[in-house]
């Protein structure tokens, strides 16, 4: 025996054609709707509730076969799973998870028209089938751009279940669709208080930000957002492109020239000496220091070209490794690092076959020479530099969250432009 229980307010989510039909033709639609067999439906009507009682027979048979369709659904096997989810609503139509399976094929089918009668059909026969309600509600939003009646669905998901975060992220989509940034960020916000790993919150949160102004804010929810999903989504997709976008604008507002310029004072306290920065577009780097005592001067020259991607990062990471050398130094902790010209020929030495093919294929022994030489100095800068650029990097991140946008620029700037050079040569 079922017992379904529909509020008479709520009659436009269920029966939108009779929600101003008399009384008697409600009945008589209902009457007919949940019959099936031999099984007849009673039907109570009073001023507040519609009630329907009606037998369902739950077969173990069925169970079975609804548990092999909903792995064929799993696997995108819809064409096979179609026919046997009609068959099973032919014999048994009283259980709405048949429909609301149903349903969903047709959605992911595209069938969306055909879609949302079936979800219809699930909450006729259990009206609190919460994934019913979500998916009418995407169809209503998405589909046919009536963000009203998507709101009634995802609101009546709440009530049933106020824990449920993806209706809640739902609606504050829709908000966020209909310029009502604060109520979507509030509506965001409580997703996140329900499931703070939910990227797609993060990601319309980040929107939010973006559309207020509020880039630096934009920026950190982008990021978590695109930290918490798989790399192939189409969440890690938007946020990282939206991570770019934030970014460079925020790049192209914000004037960080006094983060760099106090940083270098303080270290001037520190070393008991100047640090001068010099714009440089004859320069090697795009950033780089150079120690006083290493190039025997009084003061340390921070260089760089003008107009260089994520400056005041760059700026930021070279005085950090001047920071590192003098709280050494404080310690007497520095260590010295060196290569010697015996080194460089043993390396070459032992690179003998090497050697060989690459003159074979057509490079004169003088070029190879100097590429066996770029390739040991290249290996100990990387080993020299890389551990201490990573330390540097968090430090950074930790220290300065208005340079974070930056730091980022000018990281994917660093990774798109280290590419590695092919050389022909038939060997």
């Amino acid at each position: 025996m079922s017992l379904i229980v529909f509020n008479k307010k709520d009659l436009a989510l269920y029966f939108s054609d009779y929600k101003d039909k008399p009384t008697e033709d409600l009945r008589a639609y209902l009457v007919k709707y949940y019959s099936y067999g031999n099984i007849k439906p009673e039907i109570s009507i009073n001023e507040d509730l519609i009630s329907i009682t009606i037998d369902s027979i739950a077969i173990e048979s069925e169970k079975k076969e609804f548990e092999k369709i909903q792995d064929l659904c799993d696997a995108g096997k819809y064409k096979e799973a179609q026919p046997r989810i009609e068959k099973l609503l032919l014999q048994n139509p009283s259980f709405s998870e048949y429909h609301r399976v149903y349903g969903q094929i047709l959605f992911d089918e595209k069938h969306f028209d055909a879609a949302l009668n079936k979800f219809i059909d699930a909450l006729r026969w259990d009206n609190k089938n919460v994934n019913a309600l979500i998916m009418l509600g995407n169809i209503f939003a998405y589909q046919q751009n009536d963000t009203e009646t998507a709101l009634k669905y995802y609101n009546k998901v709440v009530e049933l279940d106020p824990k449920n975060f993806i209706a809640l992220n739902n609606i504050a989509g829709i908000y966020y669709r209909t310029e009502k940034i604060d109520l979507a960020l509030e509506n965001f916000q409580k997703t996140l208080e329900l499931s703070p790993d939910y990227s797609n919150a993060n990601y319309g949160i980040a929107l939010c930000y973006y559309k207020t102004g509020d880039l630096l804010q934009a920026f950190e929810a982008a990021n978590k957002a695109y930290k918490n999903t798989t790399i192939k989504s189409q969440v890690a997709v938007n946020s990282f492109d939206l991570m770019g976008k934030v970014a460079l604008e925020y790049h192209q507002k914000t004037n960080l020239s006094q983060l760099y310029k106090d940083f270098a004072a303080s270290l001037e306290q520190l070393g008991g000496k100047k640090v001068e920065i010099i714009s440089d577009p004859n320069d090697k780097y795009p950033a780089h220091i150079e120690i006083a005592e290493s190039h025997q001067r009084d003061k340390h020259l921070l260089k760089h070209k003008p107009n260089t991607a994520g400056l005041p990062h760059k700026l930021m990471h070279e005085l950090t490794h001047l920071k590192l050398v003098l709280e050494a130094r404080k310690i007497n902790a520095n260590e010295v690092f060196k290569s010697t010209q015996d080194l460089k020929l043993n390396f070459i030495k032992k690179q003998r076959t090497l050697k060989l093919k690459l003159i074979d294929g057509g490079m004169s022994e003088e070029k190879v020479n100097d590429f066996l030489i770029y390739i040991f100095d290249g290996i100990l800068t990387q080993l020299y530099n890389a551990p201490i650029d990573l330390f540097i990097e968090q430090y950074l991140f930790d220290s300065y969250p208005t340079l974070r946008p930056l730091q980022y620029l000018s990281l994917v700037e660093m990774l798109n432009t280290s590419k590695i050079q092919v050389i022909n040569a038939t060997f």
